[in-house]
């Protein structure tokens, strides 16, 4: 059985005892809470986000296409929708960014199936994977950013260019798609 050696105890005891601020100065923040009203303003922020890349029809069957192998596929989801809202920390330099709070919609369907030239697919379980599962909402003030990874390479028609991402103002932000 190995022991520590006696200066590593000393050192954990002595940075135990440190100041509680001194320990959080680097820590994340805690997350706060969003309020229902919050909540409901949220995900209606990243349903509207979402429709710039996807077609909701009347029977709320939600479709989109992708460009894969250089023709487009389009993809149909059985119940697309929000599962929950996912809080994320925020570091010392998101704050320094202007990050005030950071959410995650994180997205999820009973079914897909994709159709392109070769036909249609059954009916395959859970989402399609090469769609985004989550809406990355940042607040930034009073003011919210949203993206999705890989969101740009969707449209709700297969005509229509995919959404371009913006440049991010510094090296450090992620990409935040351009919406319209």
């Amino acid at each position: 059985m190995k022991f520590p050696h006696l200066l590593t105890i000393l050192i954990t005891a002595l940075s135990l005892t440190a100041p509680l601020s001194a320990r959080e100065k680097d820590a994340p923040a805690r997350p706060q809470q969003p309020t229902e009203a919050e909540t409901a303003m949220l995900y209606e922020k990243a349903a509207a986000f979402l429709r710039t890349a996807i077609q909701v029809d009347e029977n709320d069957q939600a479709s989109s296409h992708c460009l894969r192998r250089g023709k487009y596929t389009r993809i149909e989801w059985r119940n697309l929708v929000f599962r929950q809202l996912i809080l994320g920390s925020i570091s010392s330099k998101d704050k320094k960014n202007g990050i005030n709070r950071r959410i995650y919609a994180q997205l999820g369907s009973d079914a897909h199936r994709l159709t392109d030239d070769k036909g249609t697919t059954a009916w395959r379980s859970g989402r399609f994977q090469e769609f985004p599962n989550f809406v990355m909402i940042e607040q930034v003030g009073d003011e919210y950013r949203l993206s999705a990874p890989g969101i740009d390479l969707f449209s709700p028609n297969p005509g229509r260019t995919p959404v371009q991402p913006a440049v991010p103002a510094n090296g450090d932000e992620t990409l935040v798609a351009k919406r319209f």
